[in-house]
């Protein structure tokens, strides 16, 4: 089994590694889901940043104001929700990939 770039964190490492144990990726989507790992990666960066400095910090006036982590946070996030989109994973557990009733259900007469 490929173990992923290199580079990759532990938080991506696992990602690489669970993704590939639980469905078949096709080579030409390798790059998507590096990148996948990559945003995981900056996910726990910014996660220890936060968790060590708090969610909230103080600007040159002494206001309080949202910590730049946080910011980049929830725009990372959005990032990796795309990516894994992009991936066209089925749902691990082999039911409906979204929501909603399952195909052919009929309400009860």
């Amino acid at each position: 089994m490929n173990k992923g770039p290199k580079t990759l964190k532990v938080g991506g490492k696992r990602l690489w590694k669970n993704i590939l144990d639980g469905w078949d990726v096709p080579p030409e989507q390798y790059c998507l889901l590096e990148n996948v790992c990559r945003s995981q990666d900056r996910i726990d960066r910014l996660q220890r940043i936060l968790d060590r400095e708090g969610p909230i910090t103080k600007n040159r006036f002494g206001v309080a104001i949202a910590h730049p982590a946080a910011l980049l946070l929830r725009g990372e996030v959005a990032n990796f929700s795309q990516l894994y989109r992009l991936l066209q994973l089925d749902a691990p557990s082999g039911g409906a990939a979204g929501p909603g009733r399952p195909t052919g259900w009929q309400p009860e007469d």
